[in-house]
């Protein structure tokens, strides 16, 4: 398992056009849950929030655009160290898109978007850890060609 990993991680890296999407499809597979099928439309609204929210480091929430009806949004911001973090990672939806952005201040402003979910996952973020304890898995390498957003004065 260790090593199929290892070696998606290894190809995915490899690639400067890896999307946010197959970032997020990364950590779920590695984590036992089944990979989400992209969207365009739903691609495209997450990724501007992510530049929306790049340009403004708006932290800590779910500021601007707000979510399509039908869906559920995840939102995050960290360093790249800790690759895609963001809440919804572990949802049962089946369709969804993710963008992600750089602020002026270095962090990664991600934007996880999924249609039609039921809730979390059974095993959600019980993985690798116990408790509520989170497996970090870095994926930041897998998106390396990131916008680099401007801030925008409030």
């Amino acid at each position: 398992m260790f090593v199929r990993a290892l070696l998606l991680s290894m190809l995915l890296a490899s690639s400067a056009s890896a999307t946010a999407m197959q970032e997020v499809n990364h950590w779920r597979k590695a984590n036992g849950l089944p990979e989400l099928k992209e969207v365009p439309w739903i691609t495209k609204f997450a990724q501007q929030k992510a530049e929306w929210r790049a340009a403004r480091l708006a932290q800590n929430g779910h500021q601007g655009p707000a979510c399509p009806a039908g869906c559920r949004e995840g939102t995050g911001e960290a360093t790249p160290s800790w690759g895609w973090l963001t809440c919804c990672q572990e949802e049962t939806g089946k369709w969804a898109g993710a963008g992600v952005a750089i602020g002026a201040d270095g962090q990664r402003y991600m934007v996880l978007v999924i249609h039609g979910t039921q809730g979390t996952a059974s095993r959600g973020r019980q993985i690798g850890g116990g408790g509520s304890r989170l497996r970090i898995i870095n994926t930041s390498s897998l998106t390396p060609d990131a916008p680099v957003m401007p801030r925008v004065r409030r």
